[in-house]
């Protein structure tokens, strides 16, 4: 591992990889935004619930009315996992190797929680396939974490 350069007696750190910190950056918008709304959810779930029976009926998307069995407890459910999305990233963020194992714990609970919540028997291959790309480009950086 490199030394870090000192100036003047003290530290400068070598700095955050480019693609390390993209990477943190979207983690933190989309799991902030989907924390947001999970929360959002969770406290007007009984009030939401018109709205969205209108807008099944008015759109024709049957789907939406599938929003109405779920139970309001997913949604907090949702708030901390997404929470431990964003401590993760925020930890990797700060080139600590903990914050990857956060970070993948995390989105493994993301792809199950909707099947023990919806009794799916498989996981959205979508969700699925994001957070194997995101965990995988994380894993590459684990060299630099400490």
């Amino acid at each position: 591992m490199e030394e870090p350069i000192t100036s003047q007696g003290s530290e400068v750190s070598p700095g955050i990889p480019r693609m390390l910190k993209i990477l943190c950056i979207l983690t933190f918008v989309w799991s902030g935004l989907n924390l947001f709304l999970s929360l959002f959810t969770f406290a007007f779930f009984e009030q939401l619930k018109p709205s969205v029976l209108q807008a099944a009926e008015t759109f024709n998307i049957p789907e939406f009315k599938m929003i109405l069995d779920i139970p309001p407890v997913y949604f907090l459910v949702s708030v901390f996992i997404y929470a431990g999305s964003i401590f993760g990233a925020f930890r990797m963020f700060h080139l600590k190797r903990d914050g990857f194992h956060f970070y993948t714990i995390a989105q493994i609970l993301l792809i199950l929680s909707p099947m023990f919540f919806f009794k799916m028997n498989s996981p959205s291959i979508p969700e699925l396939f994001i957070s194997a790309i995101f965990i995988l480009l994380y894993s590459r950086n684990l060299k630099i974490l400490q």
